[in-house]
């Protein structure tokens, strides 16, 4: 049902789709917009329609290894972005037409973020990537309660960095 109500959300004009996704989602618009200009592209059919979330799925595997990599040495790397191409739960949300791939994906950016944000006390949290500032906006309530300790933690690292400056 879930994917009968995106086809249906993006059946219409753009002028129409923000309006309804307020009406009838409590999925922010960021997947709808993306998915409105692809179903232009190729259409709506089942294979078009889920192709957005399956190139997301698998977009996310080369960025789960860019961002362990940035935590963990290469071989621990390799693990984790090969436990993100075999995960049941993220295959299958790389099959559905619904944000949920997309969802994984920027919370992978997120912590590849917060990763960065750690290793450069001069790099503040949001300026680490863009999508810092962007994700709570861009995901779901869970997207919030995934990239949320990253943020506490950072900004907190951020705020006892300003405590230890010297007094000018």
């Amino acid at each position: 049902m879930d994917e009968v109500a995106t086809v249906n959300l993006l059946g219409g004009s753009l002028g129409d789709l923000l309006p309804d996704i307020r009406d009838s989602e409590s999925t922010p618009p960021l997947y709808y917009l993306l998915a409105f200009a692809w179903t232009k592209l190729f259409g709506t059919s089942e294979v078009a329609i889920r192709s957005l979330s399956a190139l997301i799925g698998t977009a996310t595997v080369p960025l789960a290894f860019a961002t362990a990599r940035r935590l963990v040495e290469e071989r621990a790397a390799l693990v984790a972005a090969g436990l993100v191409a075999v995960n049941p739960i993220l295959v299958w949300y790389s099959q559905e037409a619904r944000a949920y791939a997309l969802l994984v994906l920027l919370t992978v950016v997120s912590l590849g973020a917060f990763a960065v944000a750690c290793r450069r006390p001069s790099v503040t949290p949001t300026r680490a990537h863009p999508s810092g500032r962007t994700h709570p906006g861009a995901g779901r309530q869970a997207g919030r309660q995934a990239t949320a300790p990253h943020w506490a933690q950072a900004t907190s690292r951020r705020d006892e960095r300003r405590r230890r400056a010297p007094a000018a």
